[in-house]
């Protein structure tokens, strides 16, 4: 589950919690946190890992789409 100030961010878990991005990244949840807390963008993060801004996107914009059409 992703934290905002120590508290569940249902929200960032919705669409940061996806497996085609930890593919994308190549990296766990664990992984992807320790590197947000540091302040980094999830695309900074893939930028550093030679990962494309667009497939990144393409990625999160999904898994907002499949939560939207399942609540």
């Amino acid at each position: 589950m992703f934290t905002t100030n120590d508290q569940p961010d249902y929200f960032a878990n919705a669409f940061l919690n996806n497996k085609d991005l930890f593919s994308l990244l190549n990296m766990n949840t664990t992984e992807l946190k320790q590197e947000l807390i540091t302040g980094k963008s999830v695309v900074e993060i893939a930028s550093s890992k030679n990962g494309s801004t667009q497939e990144v996107i393409v990625d999160i914009a999904k898994a907002q789409k499949e939560v939207q059409f399942k609540g």
